[in-house]
């Protein structure tokens, strides 16, 4: 693959992991509605913000056979189709067991998503640059968790 074929391919993966960050914090801002909408108290409400961490964390520990049986790239495109699909249904739910289904979809499919994405990443980075193009979309992730608090 050509270096700049590389860098925009990285960039737009590294943009993915932005998201995960962002959908945390995009979440844990919208509390005051949800209690209000869903009339939750504390705890279920926590529960409902904290749903996508424990989905991440399944995919995290599903991903892995999948990944090595249907290819890197193939396994984000889908991921991506379905966690777009899942992003709409968390969007429009209409009860509050709905919205958790969803959110809990979502963490999944971002604890999958990103496993995969490192390893994508360092497959199609050429040799010589392959480390210093990691440390930079380990950066972006980091990066994600600050921007929703600017």
């Amino acid at each position: 693959m050509k270096q700049q074929n590389v860098l925009t391919v990285a960039i737009v993966i590294a943009l993915g992991g932005f998201l995960f960050g962002y959908d945390i914090a995009m979440m844990s801002g919208t509390t005051s509605q949800l209690e209000t909408t869903f009339n939750l108290n504390s705890t279920w409400l926590g529960f409902t913000i904290a749903i996508a961490i424990l989905g991440t964390i399944i995919g995290t520990l599903i991903i892995g056979k999948p990944a090595e049986k249907y290819g890197r790239k193939s396994s984000l495109i889908v991921l991506s189709g379905m966690f777009a699909v899942s992003t709409i249904g968390s969007a429009t739910a209409f009860n509050w067991e709905m919205l958790l289904f969803f959110r809990f979809i979502t963490g999944v499919l971002l604890g999958c998503i990103t496993v995969i994405t490192p390893m994508f990443i360092a497959e199609i980075s050429p040799a010589k640059n392959g480390d210093s193009w990691f440390c930079s979309i380990s950066f972006l992730w980091f990066l994600q968790f600050l921007w929703p608090l600017w």
